[in-house]
């Protein structure tokens, strides 16, 4: 990975540090340039952040939550332990990971120095936004379709056809969404925009009544806090009030399912 964004590298530090020069009405100026922000997909991040693979102890980049581990998997779990989950800063990002280079061991979930680490504009924590369709759709609400539908589970097995009736009843759809619903039975093969769209969408009116209330209040919690983030334009209260109903969504998910669903499906 350092070899492949080597000259990715270069080019920041030089935009950063030296800049270019460009020809104005005003006469030349030098232009410099800062990364401040990316995005990066989860399985990728961990390559590029040098960093355990999510799922694994400590994957994290923005906390040092251990997780537990199962017989089969490591779960992470949020619930009994949220107050004693410490932060990563951007110092301690680094100090793990040049602990990691020396001693050739993995410190906190850290392998070793990533390749970003050369662009000093880059806070390794706040600089990379969280990659929310892996963690949202093909990672939590997928999650849900497999608690729900999988074979080993079926806990919807008597209402799967009113919920598909529901579902597949469904004709008027907005211009904005370029997909047409297709049986939960399927959920397997769905893609991102899928999930999405049931989510944000037809999640709600298509499943009430068919499971037990407290795990529809737990849905509609993940619908609200996410519809809110979605929008075109969002406000202060629009974000702290998402943080809220997200919160709350997690802590509490232990409560409704079995730890060993506590865990992100592979993409």
């Amino acid at each position: 990975m350092h070899l492949f964004l080597k000259p990715i590298m270069e080019e920041l530090v030089h935009l950063e540090e030296t800049g270019i020069l460009i020809d104005t009405p005003y006469g030349s100026k030098i232009c410099k340039a800062r990364l401040r922000l990316m995005t990066i997909d989860l399985p990728a991040r961990a390559i590029v952040m040098n960093m355990k693979y999510y799922n694994g102890e400590k994957y994290s980049q923005f906390c040092l939550q251990s997780g537990t581990t199962l017989p089969e998997i490591h779960c992470t779990d949020f619930g009994h332990m949220r107050k004693k989950v410490v932060l990563r800063d951007n110092a301690s990002l680094q100090r793990h990971s040049e602990e990691a280079l020396k001693t050739g061991t993995t410190i906190y979930g850290v392998k070793g120095v990533s390749p970003l680490a050369r662009v000093k504009s880059v806070d390794l924590v706040k600089s990379c936004a969280i990659d929310w369709m892996h963690c949202v759709l093909l990672g939590v609400t997928r999650k849900r379709f497999e608690i729900r539908l999988s074979k080993d589970t079926r806990l919807l097995l008597t209402k799967i056809p009113l919920v598909d009736k529901r579902f597949l009843s469904i004709t008027d759809i907005p211009k904005h969404i370029t997909t047409v619903p297709r049986s939960v039975t399927e959920w397997s093969n769905w893609k991102a925009n899928e999930f999405r769209t049931f989510l944000i969408h037809y999640g709600l009116p298509v499943l009430r009544g068919t499971l037990p209330l407290d795990n529809y209040i737990h849905f509609t919690l993940l619908v609200a806090a996410i519809r809110r983030r979605s929008q075109a334009k969002i406000c202060v209260s629009d974000v702290e009030t998402a943080y809220k109903y997200l919160d709350i969504f997690c802590c509490h998910f232990e409560n409704l399912y079995e730890k060993i669903q506590l865990q992100l499906l592979p993409p």
